[in-house]
Parts: C-alpha cells; sequence; structure tokens
C-alpha cells in the first residue's frame, strides 16, 4: 500500500507532533508500506521520511524543481519525481498513492486533504483519507465541519469521505493493517 502522508514543514511546534508521526511513519513501514511524500526533510514531512527509513521502509518523494538544493529534501529516498510546481506534485501524489494522512499541518496540508475528500465526495476517487489528530490538533476543525454541515454548508454523511484517527493505533486499524511476521 503507497501512504500519502502530507502534514507541517514548520519545525517551530510542539515535539509530541513530530514524535508521533515519526512513530507513525515507523509502523506503517514495518507493515509492508510505502510512503509516498512531498520530499521536505524539516517538521512533520521529515518526521514521516525519518520513521519510514527507521522502519525500512520504501519512500517515494515527490517535489517541486524549486525545492530540489540543499537543505530542503530528505536525501535518503527510493524514487524521486521533480515536478513543475506544486500543483503537478499533487496531482501525482494523488495518481499514484492508495490512501491519504494528514498529519497536523498548516495550509498546504489543509489544501491537499480538502482536495482528496472533495474528490471522493465527487466520485472522482475512493481512496480513504485520515485526519492524524495527534494531541486533539484537528478537533476545532472537526467541530466547524459539523457546524457548516448543520448550516447547510456540507451535505449529511460528510463523515463518510474522511476519518478521524487520535492515535497511530486507530491509523493502523482504520488501514487494516496488521504487523508483518518474519
Amino acid at each position: 500500500m503507497k501512504v500519502c502522508i502530507f502534514g507541517a514543514s514548520s519545525e517551530s511546534i510542539d515535539p509530541i507532533y513530530i514524535r508521533e508521526t515519526e512513530r507513525l511513519g515507523c509502523r506503517l513501514a514495518r507493515r509492508g508500506c510505502s510512503l509516498v511524500t512531498g520530499g521536505g526533510k524539516r517538521g512533520l514531512m521529515g518526521a514521516a521520511n525519518r520513521g519510514f527509513s527507521e522502519g525500512s521502509g520504501y519512500i517515494i518523494s515527490i517535489a517541486p524543481r524549486i525545492f530540489n538544493v540543499n537543505g530542503i529534501l530528505y536525501d535518503e529516498f527510493n524514487e524521486l519525481y521533480l515536478t513543475r510546481d506544486l500543483v503537478d506534485r499533487k496531482r501525482l501524489m494523488i495518481e499514484i498513492s492508495d490512501c491519504f494522512i494528514g498529519a497536523p499541518g498548516g495550509l498546504g496540508t489543509f489544501d491537499e486533504m480538502f482536495e482528496i475528500i472533495t474528490q471522493n465526495q465527487l466520485g472522482y476517487t475512493a481512496k480513504p483519507v485520515i485526519f492524524f489528530n495527534v494531541a486533539g490538533f484537528y478537533d476545532g476543525l472537526w467541530t466547524f465541519l459539523n457546524e457548516c454541515c448543520r448550516k447547510g454548508f456540507i451535505p449529511e454523511g460528510w463523515q463518510r469521505l474522511c476519518h478521524m484517527a487520535d492515535s497511530v493505533e486507530e491509523v493502523l486499524e482504520i488501514l487494516n493493517l496488521q504487523e508483518r511476521r518474519g
């Protein structure tokens, strides 16, 4: 399974987000998953990459050419695709990934996650989308989306389009991933 993890590039965040995202990456890798990543070595993108490396996982890095400079990209990938821009990066990530996990992040992470949810809603794809709710990071967003639904801006049943996972174990359960033997 090719798992795409979106997340913050910032390093000015609580260490719990970094620790849990690294742990998630490692656990996914140990279950035979490959990582599709935006390629960064900082923040939660870097944490996911480090976790996959620790778990001996396969890493597919997809980044805009402008990021291919010293110090920006994680360099322990198995495959690297350089794209024209962020739009092409997101398109390729969506195309090759089997599921999507939104670790805590900012505007870029929200853009990426809502793109997939909207594509699921319109029937263009039916790939799992999981908000990795470390330390309640997405609680306010979930409340806001429910309020939008209550006011008629989002259709009833929108929650079928995505999942909320409060722990690494819940992510693994949603994806029905078992520990590899041997």
